[in-house]
């Protein structure tokens, strides 16, 4: 099984890699981004390997609870990719995909916390939130932040900066306590990679010609990363000897 899984999650990298790279290849030697089909086509592989992998490991417990959540996750970064796109919401495109990443996040970092052993009276989410407002801040200024920009997207890419690197924390914590888990804060640490790289974008000037395609490269293997963490790390029970 533990292999199986492992081959699985494979297979599913090599797929969206695949597609990835035939559309990119398709637009001509000289494309600066991916053509947005092949983004959303790849979004959407990850929504089919998260709930196939709950599938796979979704037995009563912490560990069909956890997959679950970023099953859950993985959608509704799909609806964000969907949304970053402006097939909806042409206007107020980026707020409202902001909303939607940042319930992708709370959803990871929910399934982060359950895989983490602890204490019955320790709170870890409390503990990953709490790393948003030191290390968020200083992401956001650095790399975001632009006097002219409208308070509501003020706020809002502040709030994400603050829960995208409270879900880092989560990752960083269950790695550290389970090393078998490194792919989550890796898959994490490519996301935020990708977000700040997408705000300089967005908000700043881009930072080279090309940034489009490190942006979707960088969040996609995130994804990837944080969808593959628990079928990368399952380990059969077990039996006990009599």
């Amino acid at each position: 099984m533990e292999k199986k899984l492992r081959k699985a999650a494979g297979l599913w990298l090599l797929g969206v890699l695949a597609v990835l790279g035939v559309a990119w290849g398709a637009e001509g030697a000289q494309a600066i981004n991916f053509p947005k089909g092949a983004k959303l086509a790849a979004s959407l592989l990850m929504v089919f390997w998260a709930f196939w992998a709950n599938r796979l490991l979704g037995r009563p417990g912490l560990m069909g609870r956890s997959t679950r959540y970023i099953a859950w996750g993985m959608f509704f970064g799909f609806l964000g990719d969907v949304t970053m796109q402006r097939i909806f919401f042409e206007r107020h495109a980026v707020l409202v995909a902001i909303v939607i990443f940042g319930l992708g996040h709370l959803a990871y970092l929910f399934a982060f916390c359950n895989l983490m052993p602890r204490r019955p009276e320790e709170h870890v989410v409390r503990k990953a939130v709490a790393a948003g407002p030191i290390v968020g801040p200083l992401l956001w200024w650095g790399f975001i932040y632009e006097p002219t920009m409208p308070p509501v997207l003020f706020v809002g890419s502040l709030m994400y900066s603050l829960l995208i690197v409270a879900m880092a924390a989560g990752a960083f914590m269950l790695w550290r306590r389970e090393p078998r888990y490194g792919l989550a804060f890796l898959g994490s640490l490519s996301f935020i990679v990708s977000d700040v790289l997408l705000g300089n974008q967005l908000f700043r000037s881009p930072a080279f010609a090309a940034v489009g395609l490190v942006i979707f490269a960088t969040y996609i293997l995130g994804q990837w990363a944080i969808v593959s963490a628990a079928p990368w790390a399952f380990k059969e029970p077990t039996p006990h000897r009599l």
